[in-house]
């Protein structure tokens, strides 16, 4: 089981009206490991009651054509849980309409791409006052020095910014 679920609130969750994206940061050297976990995630997800078709994994949409209709069907309400690497869900992607809840899954290797991954869900048209974002750290990992790194960037690059 995926115990770092269990935390949440009944924001985690998509409902018909709702869009939970879930973000991570894997190299190309761990693609093999990557599909064994979105596979394994996916069947999670299932098992939760979200139905196969109301979950997509970014990777998977290669072309702009596809991307273009992944972003559409998300938009619609067709799609409840996206699944993308930081890379793959950067620039271009306009799914915020209905995005709820954020999942960082790891942290991120730079400042700017925590600043990207946030940016898909607290900008200008998504139909949501309040919004969640939720930092996942693995026991016995690196994660909390990573993100402390990361938010001790982050705060030097704001105070450069504002002063």
């Amino acid at each position: 089981r995926w115990g770092w679920w269990t935390g949440c609130s009944g924001t985690c969750w998509p409902t018909d009206d709702v869009l939970v994206a879930v973000q991570e940061e894997l190299t190309a050297t761990e693609l093999t490991a990557q599909r064994s976990m979105y596979g394994i995630f996916r069947q999670y997800l299932i098992g939760e009651g979200i139905p196969l078709e109301q979950i997509a994994f970014a990777q998977e949409h290669k072309s702009p054509e596809e991307k273009r209709r992944l972003y559409q069907r998300i938009n619609d309400g067709e799609i409840r849980v996206l699944v993308g690497s930081t890379e793959v869900m950067s620039t271009g992607v306009n799914v915020q309409k209905r995005l709820i809840a954020l999942h960082h899954l790891d942290p991120t290797w730079r400042p700017d791409g925590k600043t990207q991954r946030d940016g898909r869900i607290r900008r200008q048209g998504n139909q949501w006052d309040q919004v969640y974002v939720y930092v996942y750290l693995t026991e016995g990992s690196f994660d909390a020095y990573m993100w402390g790194l990361i938010r001790s960037k982050l705060r030097v690059i704001e105070q450069v910014r504002v002063s």
